[in-house]
Parts: C-alpha cells; sequence; structure tokens
C-alpha cells in the first residue's frame, strides 16, 4: 500500500515499477481462472516515444583577410612641349612614332573555405522531481499490511472491477518503447585566430613626358619616320580557392524526469497473496475517482498524479479501457462556499449600513446631517480610496451624489467634503463660526513636525482671530493669543508698503540672475532638457530672500536643494504614515528644519525685539520681510520651543514657494506653446518695460488684461487649493444640511474650475474645461457669449480683432476659489500674483524661448501626487531651446 501526502492509502497494479527510460515495461492482466505460470500468455506490443535531441553546433571559424598587394603605384604624366629650329641646310625630317606593346601576367589570390567533420555525444539531463511535502513510503505506512495478511478483504476498485474474490494472472501485456527522435538544432560560432595583412600603401609617380617640335625650312619635303616600341605589363587577378577542414561536436542533450514518489519501492502488484486490492480511506476525505488513458505503466500513471496538485493516489489496472484511476479531492464547494459567506458578511453589513443611512437624502425639506459615502472596510472606511487616489475617489462620489455635502471616514475619524457650487458658498459665509483648528494641527504636527509641546499650544487655543477673543477667553492678553497674532500679521503685513517692498527685493534679485547669467549669451542657442527645474531655482532663491532675507542662504546655503527634496516628499508625509515606513520622507523634513533652525537661532542671537526702529522696517537684509521678525517676536512672547518655531516657518516657507513657483512654470509653459500667444503677450509687455533694460512698471504691467487673464485661466486650470474647516457650534447648517460641531469639512477647488456646465468653453465648445484657454477671463463688451461663465444661449462668433477687452470673474462664485475665501483667504495672494507675473514677464523680456518638442511638451500633465495640496506641479521634464535678446 502506498500512503501520499499523508492523506490516502492506495494500491498500485502494475507488474513493475517504470522509470522513464525503460525498454520494456511489462504489466500483469488479472482474473479468476487458475493458469499455470509457464502457461501464461505473455504479448508485447512496439510502441512510438517521441524524443526531442538537442543538437548544439559549436563552429570555429578561422578568418584571414587577403589585401591587394602591399603597394600600388600611381602614375601621372606631365606634358611639355619645346620647339627647336632645325639647320637651315637639312633636306629631311624625321617623325619620331611610339608603339606600345602590352604583356599579360597572371596575379594569384588565395580564398578560403571551411568544411565541418561533425562529431556527436549524447548527454542526459535527469531531472529529479522530490517527493511532496508530508509523502510516506508505501512501506513506512502505519497501515500497511504484508502480502496475504489480510484474509476476506473488502475490494475497492474502480466500477466493474470490484467483488472478484480470488485473482490470477491471467496473461502479461509487454510494452516495448521505440524512441523516435525529432533534431534541434542550435549553433555557436566561436571565432578563431584572424589574420589581416597590412593595409594597403599608395605611392605616387610623376612622369614629364617633353614633346620637342622641330621646325624644318619650307624646302623640306622628305619625311623619315622612327617607331620605338616601350612594353607595358597589365595582370590577370586570378583566384584560387582553400578549403580549411574543422572539426564541430555535436552535443545531443535528452531530457529526462524521474518522479521520486514513482520509484519501484512505491509500485506494488498482486498484493495479498494475489487476492483482490483494496483502498482504505483513512481520515474521510472526500475524493473523485478520475478514470486517465494514454497511460502505459504504474510509473506515467504515478507521475500524472504527482503533476496534479489535486490528486491523492493513482491505481494502475489491466483489462479495461482505461487503465490509470485518480483519487483527487474535490472542489468542497459547499464548505469553500460556506467560509467565503463567513468571512464577507462583515464586510456586507457594513455596506448595508452605510447605504441605508442615506435613505431620503434627496428630500428637499428634511433638515438632516449630509448622506454617507458606503464602504465595505469596517473602521477602514474610505482611507485607501481617499489617501491613494484623491482625486479620482472624490471624483466618483460626486458623480453619484451631485453637488452635496457628504460624510466621510477617514483615518478613523469622520469628515465632510464640501462641494462646488452652493455648499462651498455657503461655508465661505459662515466663516465666523467656523476655524481652521482641526486641518492646520494636522497639517502643522503631521506635515511639517511641529512637536507636541507647540502643538499642545496650537490645539488650546480657541481665542478665535477677532480682536474681541471668544466667550471664556477675555483675560487672556493679546500678545498671547497664537492664532489672532498670526492671522493678524499676516494680513497686515502682506500688504501696502510690506508688500511693495518684498515684491521690489523678489523682481530685484530674480532680474539680476536672469541678467548676469553666463550660461546664456546673445546669438547663441543652448538647450536645457528641463525647463522647470532651470526655472525654479531661480524663482525660489529671489522668493526666499524676498521673504527671508539675504542672511539665510549664507547661513544655509543648501536649502534650495534642501526645499524641493522635502517637496517630493511632502504627500507621503500628509498621508501621515510612521517614520520606519518612509524614512527618507521624515529624514528630509529634518534637515530642511534644521537649515531653518541654524537661520532662527542665529536671529534669537542677533535680533533685539526692543529696537522698534528695526522691527518696523519693511524690509531688511539681516531678517527679510517685516513679518519675518514678527513671527519670531510672537513666538518668543507665547513660548513656542526653537524647533517649534523652526517647523511653523517651514510650513509658511513651503506655502509661499509650492504653489507660486509651479504656477509661474505652467504660466510661462502654456504661453509658449502657442506662438500667436507669445506674441501677444510680448506686444503687451514691451511698454512696461525700460528701455533696453529688464526693470519695468509694476503697476502698468499687472494691470495688462491678457496677462492677468492667462494668470487666472492658470489658477483655474492648475490649482486645486484646499480648503479646510470645522465648525466651532452645534448643528452648524448649510442649507438644510447640518454639520456636527468639531467635525472637519474638507473642499477643493479643482472640480468647480473644471466643471463643463459652468465655464465657457468656446462658441463650439472648442475649449474644454481641462484645457488651457486664455481667452476665457476675457470679456469683450460686444460679444455677449465672452467672458468665463457659459451662457445659456449662442450666438455666432464675433472677430474680436485689435478691439480692446477687459478681465473679469464676475459670476464664477463658488467655482473659482484658488486661494480659498472667507476670513481664511489666503493672505499671500498678492504677493504671489505680482510674483508670477513679473516671473513670466522678465523671462521673456530677456531670453527667445523656444520649446525643442512641442508636441511632447502639450502632453506634459499635472502630477496629481501633490492633490490636493495646491498648484499640481507638471509631471515630466520639458526641453527647451534659450536665447538671450538683444535689448
Amino acid at each position: 500500500m502506498v500512503a501520499i501526502k499523508s492523506a490516502l492509502t492506495l494500491l498500485a497494479l502494475g507488474a513493475h515499477a517504470a522509470l522513464a527510460v525503460s525498454d520494456v515495461i511489462c504489466s500483469s492482466e488479472l482474473g479468476t481462472k487458475s493458469i499455470q505460470s509457464n502457461k501464461i500468455p505473455r504479448a508485447t506490443t512496439t510502441v512510438s516515444e517521441r524524443i526531442t535531441i538537442v543538437k548544439k553546433f559549436i563552429r570555429k571559424v578561422n578568418v584571414v583577410v587577403v589585401a591587394r598587394p602591399y603597394t600600388t603605384t600611381e602614375t601621372t604624366t606631365v606634358q611639355t612641349t619645346v620647339i627647336s629650329t632645325a639647320d637651315p641646310d637639312v633636306k629631311t625630317a624625321t617623325s619620331h612614332v611610339t608603339e606600345t606593346q602590352t604583356e599579360i601576367e597572371d596575379r594569384s589570390h588565395t580564398a578560403f573555405s571551411t568544411t565541418i567533420i561533425s562529431t556527436t555525444t549524447i548527454k542526459y539531463n535527469t531531472q529529479t522531481i522530490p517527493a511532496p511535502p508530508g509523502f510516506t513510503k508505501i512501506r513506512d505506512s502505519p497501515d500497511y499490511v504484508k502480502r496475504a495478511d489480510i484474509p476476506n478483504a473488502i475490494p475497492f476498485l474502480p466500477a466493474g472491477r470490484a467483488g472478484a474474490p480470488e485473482q490470477y494472472v491471467q496473461r502479461i501485456r509487454c510494452t516495448k518503447k521505440v524512441p523516435v527522435t525529432s533534431t534541434k538544432y542550435t549553433t555557436t560560432t566561436i571565432q578563431g585566430p584572424r589574420k589581416t595583412i597590412r593595409k594597403t600603401n599608395s605611392r605616387l609617380v610623376s612622369t614629364t613626358e617633353t614633346v620637342t617640335e622641330t621646325e624644318y625650312p619650307d624646302d623640306v619635303t622628305t619625311t623619315v619616320t622612327e617607331t620605338s616600341s616601350p612594353t607595358v605589363t597589365e595582370y590577370n587577378d586570378v583566384t584560387s580557392t582553400s578549403t580549411m577542414t574543422e572539426s564541430v561536436t555535436v552535443e545531443t542533450q535528452l531530457p529526462v524526469e524521474l518522479y521520486l514518489a514513482c520509484s519501484e519501492e512505491n509500485i506494488i502488484s498482486t498484493a495479498n497473496g494475489g487476492k483482490a486490492l483494496f483502498y482504505r480511506n483513512t481520515i474521510g476525505i472526500t475524493y473523485d475517482t478520475l478514470a486517465i488513458t494514454g497511460m502505459a505503466n504504474a510509473y506515467e500513471c504515478c507521475a500524472a498524479c504527482m503533476k496534479n496538485p489535486k490528486c491523492l493516489s493513482s491505481i494502475t489496472a489491466v483489462s479495461n479501457s482505461a487503465n490509470c484511476y485518480h483519487y483527487s479531492l474535490l472542489n468542497n464547494t459547499g464548505s469553500q462556499s460556506r467560509l467565503v459567506k463567513i468571512l464577507i458578511l462583515p464586510f456586507l453589513i457594513t455596506y448595508i449600513f452605510t447605504v441605508l443611512g442615506n435613505k431620503g437624502y434627496g428630500d428637499a425639506t428634511a433638515v438632516r446631517e449630509p448622506p454617507r459615502v458606503p464602504y465595505w472596510i469596517p473602521f477602514v472606511g474610505n482611507t485607501i480610496g481617499f489617501a491613494y487616489d484623491t482625486e479620482r475617489f472624490l471624483a466618483s462620489v460626486l458623480s453619484k451624489f451631485g453637488k452635496v455635502p457628504l460624510r466621510l471616514f477617514v483615518g478613523a475619524e469622520p469628515m465632510y467634503f464640501i462641494p462646488h457650487g452652493q455648499a462651498i458658498i455657503d461655508l465661505f459665509k459662515s466663516s465666523r463660526y467656523l476655524t481652521t483648528k482641526t486641518f492646520g494641527i494636522m497639517t502643522v504636527r503631521d506635515a511639517f513636525g511641529l512637536p507636541e509641546h507647540d502643538v499642545a499650544i496650537y490645539a488650546n487655543d480657541d481665542s478665535g482671530i477677532d480682536v474681541k477673543p471668544a466667550p471664556g477667553y477675555e483675560h487672556v492678553e493679546q500678545m498671547m493669543r497664537f492664532h489672532f497674532v498670526s492671522h493678524r500679521d499676516m494680513h497686515n503685513l502682506m500688504t501696502g508698503s510690506t508688500l511693495n517692498a518684498m515684491v521690489a527685493k523678489f523682481v530685484e534679485v530674480y532680474s539680476k540672475h536672469i541678467d548676469e547669467d553666463s550660461m546664456f549669451e546673445q546669438d547663441e542657442w543652448v538647450e536645457v532638457d528641463d525647463l522647470y527645474g532651470w526655472l525654479k531655482n531661480r524663482l525660489l532663491r529671489a522668493a526666499v530672500v524676498a521673504l527671508c532675507g539675504e542672511k539665510f542662504l549664507e547661513i544655509s546655503p543648501s536649502f534650495l536643494e534642501e526645499f524641493w527634496e522635502f517637496d517630493y516628499h511632502l504627500p507621503n508625509l500628509f498621508r501621515r504614515l510612521p517614520r520606519w515606513m518612509i524614512p527618507k520622507s521624515y529624514r528630509a523634513r529634518d534637515r530642511i528644519q534644521e537649515s531653518i533652525f541654524r537661520v532662527q537661532e542665529w536671529g534669537r542671537q542677533n535680533l533685539d525685539f526692543a529696537d522698534e526702529e528695526l522691527l518696523s522696517k519693511d524690509w531688511t537684509p539681516e531678517f527679510g520681510a517685516r513679518l519675518m521678525s514678527k513671527r519670531q517676536e510672537m513666538f518668543k512672547n507665547i513660548g513656542v520651543t526653537p524647533r517649534g518655531a523652526a517647523a511653523l516657518d517651514l510650513g509658511l516657507i513651503w506655502g509661499f514657494n509650492a504653489n507660486a513657483i509651479p504656477a509661474a512654470m505652467w504660466m510661462l509653459l502654456d504661453t509658449l506653446l502657442d506662438k500667436d500667444l507669445t506674441d501677444r503677450l510680448i506686444s503687451e509687455m514691451e511698454p512696461c518695460f525700460n528701455d533696453k533694460s529688464l526693470s519695468f512698471d509694476k503697476d502698468r504691467l499687472c494691470s495688462g488684461p491678457l496677462l492677468n487673464a492667462i494668470y487666472l485661466e492658470t489658477l483655474r486650470l492648475r490649482v486645486a487649493a484646499p480648503v479646510g474647516r470645522s465648525s466651532t457650534v452645534p448643528n452648524l447648517k448649510f442649507g438644510k444640511w447640518q454639520m456636527k460641531q468639531g467635525v472637519g469639512m474638507l473642499s477643493t477647488s479643482w472640480f468647480g474650475s473644471r466643471d463643463p456646465d459652468f465655464w465657457n468653453t468656446g462658441h463650439n465648445d472648442e475649449h474644454p474645461t481641462d484645457s488651457f484657454w486664455a481667452e476665457r477671463f476675457l470679456q469683450y463688451d460686444d460679444d455677449p457669449t465672452s467672458g468665463p461663465v457659459k451662457t445659456t444661449g449662442r450666438t455666432q462668433k464675433v472677430e474680436r480683432g485689435g478691439r480692446k477687452a477687459h478681465i473679469t470673474t464676475e459670476g464664477t462664485q463658488g467655482y473659482f476659489f484658488p486661494y480659498g475665501g472667507g476670513m481664511k483667504m489666503c493672505p499671500g495672494r498678492f504677493f504671489a500674483k505680482e510674483e508670477l507675473m513679473a516671473s513670466v514677464a522678465v523671462v521673456l523680456r530677456a531670453y527667445e524661448i523656444e520649446l525643442v518638442d512641442r508636441e511632447a511638451a502639450a502632453k506634459v500633465g499635472p502630477n496629481m501626487d501633490y492633490f490636493p495640496f495646491g498648484t499640481i506641479p507638471p509631471k515630466g521634464k520639458v526641453a527647451a531651446r534659450i536665447r538671450r535678446r538683444k535689448l
């Protein structure tokens, strides 16, 4: 008996164990008739066994390169004529004639050919297939019984073979395998020694031939001819062939598989003294019997079983159309189905519960909490889709539910998603009842690394942003109210004279760098493989100096590289993953924090907060904009730690640059993609610049309608501004929707700015909302279809020609909010606008820029890993050719 895979016991009826390379394999046919052993009929059948022979030719080739004669001579003849006068007494003229004689010689060359003598060797590649885990040899089975030790055994054979009380050998059938081979050839050529005769040299021979013409007297009438015969040799090239004999070894590889589990010691015939064999199921596994045809012997039957993962054992019978039977596991569909149902039940219940809770949300009169976006996985909720494919996830729920607020379950916390349209308008109108603290804590702690001590300061201040503190905080000094002081300084010190000082310093540093860049010269085109990579560090340097002062980059010279490295890793940090999962992201944040910390440490040692004159300056080389020195004063008064101050300023510097710089690149790229637009923009900006310089009239430049239209279209198309709020009062209502106190609300400008039902897409929808159209925000007085908002009717297109247009955003509320809205609208929007316009104007004034591959550049899209953190940067490089203009 055989115990296979520790599951079943098996008896095989084959007479011999047959290996794959056996010549003759025999099996016994059993029956009830007793026949003497010398009378048992024996038959031998010859069958063909196909074997694939792989012949590998190893060819060695000796290469001989035969050159022409080593030296060739090229002859040139220069002919000169000399005229002489014959003696007057000469009466006979002499004529000289040259007749060339040609001799032909044979010149021999040798060519080589190769013949092959083959020697064949045979190599057997035996692949041993080990027995599966848990396999027990038949004689090691605990229920193995020796031959004839089981009287009255209960037979268990395939249908039609059970019940025979006595079984004797009736006939012996043998199969002789005759191999039939098919040959597969592979050739490998090995180059032998290579001999090359040196290159043919040429020799130039110049011959001068002098022709003498003799003038004879007029009375000479007799001419004598003299003939000379020089010899010239010509060659016939004759090629002779030399044959080389090569020895080639042909290696024949015969594949052989050997299953150890099917070896002879595990195949038994005529067990139990010739009585019927039986099959015992020792562990109660449900099995199925499968008849296998075409198996020549017990080994093949067993080997076929071993190849089937569900086969438990095999038995080989005789005198039957099918002589091989496999006992295989059933699919157990019933128990598996029950297991599947048990496993999916919690997920199904979760989904049904989240769906049923939305019943009646379309009722226009009932005041209720927003509908919940269904999910399957308890405690995980909508986290996976929201965190790792945010744009697609939000687009799908908007498509399903429409423009209504929704409830999400993200990061084990509830959250509301506020769509564009009326819902976001209601949110901005309710600013007095809203705070940014919920999302602010998550941002400064998880993304920018604010220490827990300082997170407590940030989180525990509920005094609000108004001058009058919230109830319960009347006793708190104004200078100790973190959110009020921060909000006041950000909004007051990013306008007026401070704003002008920052813009002036930005333009000065940026223009100087562009003007003095030795990389580009007049009349010489220089190709850059990454236009954004070239532009962004020039903008970042100027912006950092404008905000933080010139001393900043002196103390931390590697800050520019550290900034972009941190920016690259920021999406991982926003996902709130632990340090051990994203160590590179945390290290990038640590490095840039350390750079800011060094600058602030220098400031704490050198900044005198009692020096009112210093603190009142709009900008200083040591401390930058007045905003930055006021922030250091606030951190000191409130008790923010030095590391906390570095984290908070990291957030400010990142927000200051990570949105504006990619937007400047988009403005430049979308302009360069349209040659006509580029020419129009340069014509509009030209009068704003001083003659032959990069200095310009800022107010005049920033009021240009086309430049403003490009700026606004860039914000519409490229910005996914996040809006994060939470209610400070219970049951805040947006229309019929009721919001719980303290639950975060999230919105983004991305979907509203791309709504095809709202935005003007041209007379024939030729400018879809996912494409750049510089005219979208331009209003022409005599064209009612112009402007950003789609009109209800269609009129014939009006030719605009050189007519003037004005910029407008009228009617875009709820669909266009790239800087947020309400009392917490981005305070840096004024600087960002002038920074973007100056960036594009100066670079187009200084350089001619051509895209190397306009079609490829047009395909560069946004890098959605940064959704929805603000301006989405381009994904991919844009190559450009740049040449300095002659001003």
